[in-house]
């Protein structure tokens, strides 16, 4: 092989598989340490990386002296902790020599299109998921079923939400905590079954950005200022999406039944 070709070859595969890590939610020090490693494997004298949560810049220089260099944006950005396990396996395999580059590609494409659980499993998980956080928060079991529901239902507008180059995160957030505070509306304060805080408790546990905030703070601690800083800003918009959806929907219930606004 052509080694110009080879290098690129190198470099595809490094800027692949720290995408697929960032674009489902890995640390960017992880992401760096990652592209480190499986050029070790490889003719490259030098390797210089910067992860951002939107974006990878890569600089090789190889053993003749000649530098290649490359630039990633990451715009989808989702939590599939399955699919970073896949992807540091590959590189561990990579660099022992297991396989070569193409084998590699053609790996790491496979894990990036495939799903590691069907969109029936995702949703009926969101849904328990919320159920069960109103009654660890104190809810009742009518809390619980009606949570349940809601987990469900936003879920699956995430999901068909994918479908969409861009998803607005901002505003499938916002989305999910009104049809939180809708249902607790509708159940507790006019069917009476449940509790207006157990049901919104409930459904928006999922969507909190928990994973987000601690990549943060481990992003900082490991001085990446930049991805620390812009994954807290992400999340939380993400929260303020979440409270502003129950905030509007609670304070047009509050004005309808003639109280003051919260």
């Amino acid at each position: 092989m052509d080694q110009s070709k080879n290098y690129k070859n190198i470099l595809k595969l490094i800027t692949f598989a720290g995408q697929i890590m960032l674009e489902n939610g890995a640390e960017t020090y992880r992401v760096e340490n990652t592209i480190e490693y499986l050029c070790r494997a490889s003719d490259i004298e030098t390797i210089d990386s910067f992860a951002t949560p939107t974006g990878i810049f890569i600089c090789i220089e190889t053993s003749d002296q000649k530098y290649y260099t490359t630039l990633k944006r990451v715009r989808r950005r989702i939590t599939n902790l399955s699919k970073i396990y896949q992807v540091n396996n590959v590189s561990r395999k990579f660099a022992e020599n297991k396989m070569e580059i193409e084998e590699a590609l053609t790996l790491l494409e496979k894990i990036n299109t495939e799903s590691s659980s069907s969109k029936l499993q995702t949703i009926a998980a969101a849904g328990f998921s919320a159920g069960f956080f109103a009654l660890l928060f104190g809810g009742s079991l009518w809390d619980g079923i009606i949570a349940l529901g809601c987990g469900a239902l936003i879920q699956y507008i995430n999901t068909v939400s994918k479908f969409l180059d861009n998803p607005p995160i901002f505003l499938l957030n916002l989305l999910g905590g009104a049809i939180s505070a809708a249902a607790a509306v509708l159940f507790a304060g006019i069917l009476n079954i449940g509790s207006i805080s157990g049901i919104i408790i409930g459904a928006i546990m999922p969507s909190v950005p928990g994973i987000a905030i601690t990549n943060a703070i481990r992003d900082t601690i490991y001085g990446d200022l930049v991805s620390g800083t812009a994954r807290a800003v992400e999340a939380i918009l993400v929260a303020t999406a979440i409270a502003s959806g129950v905030g509007v929907v609670l304070n047009t219930w509050f004005l309808l039944q003639g109280g003051f606004t919260i």
